[in-house]
């Protein structure tokens, strides 16, 4: 097997999906052979025309100015490659399952943004997450060191001063998204309200890898960890791309650790802190070792 066969066999996935997908696609517009415009979301045509496969072709189409629209691609497979490798351990289902909660989210709020190119609210998302995964380490900008957690707002500000305000909304709503799903695997008002609750002084108590209701004085977090696909769920995925998803996730006795909803309902992960990384995507440059997106812990589950 050649080095580039092996490089794209190395790819987990759901990320070599997005991304070959996603080269066709501009390839296809480039060619003229299957111009952009017949794979925008355009809700008109995709609900009185019943021209269905917009709401899935909306999240591959790049933007139409090259050097974007690699730099687009780019950050699609550096994003997801380290959320499905890192945080989700190359879990297929799992990964899915994240993916099934944003994307529907991103199409719903299109309808404020007006956005036709979804694939840059879902980067966006991708940001938001993988910064909050791997918010202790650094990333740089231009050659200018951050910390991963104002990854988001850095990438924000980009988009306002490159693209303009319709961008800049687009990619708000993606991180909006994220924020939500971040909100339903902690079950709580996420980190934004613990955020305020700390700038105006009251006392935020959290409890690493719990997940308990707080309230407006103890709020109980959960920093890391992640939503456990249901077996529905994964029995479909399972259709699609064979079995349940990596080794990682089935115990001596052959059954997945976790399997169904724990009782805390989430996946949680290893910390990671001290651990750092440089990054490049999008004029972000993202240049580092391979560890950057493989997971330090196993799987943890509970009957």
């Amino acid at each position: 097997m050649s080095d580039f066969n092996q490089f794209i066999a190395g790819i987990p996935k759901i990320t070599r999906l997005f991304t070959v997908s996603t080269l066709t696609a501009a390839f296809l517009n480039v060619l003229n052979i299957l111009p952009s415009y017949h794979l925008i979301y355009l809700w008109k045509p995709a609900l009185k025309g019943y021209q269905v496969w917009r709401f899935f072709t909306g999240f591959i189409v790049t933007n139409p100015q090259p050097m974007q629209g690699l730099m687009d691609i780019y950050m699609l497979y550096s994003y997801s490659r380290g959320i499905e490798e890192n945080k989700f351990y190359g879990d297929i289902a799992d990964y899915a399952f994240y993916l099934s909660i944003i994307m529907p989210l991103i199409t719903l709020s299109s309808v404020f943004t007006n956005a036709v190119f979804l694939l840059q609210p879902l980067l966006g998302a991708l940001t938001y997450t993988w910064s909050r995964a791997n918010r202790n380490q650094t990333v740089s900008i231009y050659f200018l060191p951050i910390k991963a957690t104002h990854l988001p707002i850095v990438f924000l500000g980009f988009r306002l001063l490159l693209e303009g305000p319709r961008s800049f909304f687009s990619v708000l709503s993606g991180v909006a998204t994220a924020y939500i799903y971040a909100c339903i695997e902690s079950r709580s008002l996420g980190p934004l309200y613990s955020y305020i609750c700390d700038t105006i002084g009251i006392n935020v108590i959290r409890h690493k890898n719990q997940n308990k209701v707080g309230t407006i004085h103890t709020i109980n977090e959960v920093v890391d960890g992640y939503l456990v696909a249901p077996n529905w769920f994964r029995n479909i995925i399972g259709f699609f791309f064979g079995g349940y998803g990596t080794q990682n996730n089935l115990g001596s006795s052959g059954q997945r650790l976790g399997g169904g909803v724990k009782s805390s309902n989430v996946k949680t992960l290893s910390d990671q802190s001290g651990d750092s990384t440089t990054a490049r995507s999008s004029g972000f440059s993202f240049v580092g070792s391979g560890s950057t997106f493989k997971g330090k812990g196993q799987r943890l589950g509970g009957s």
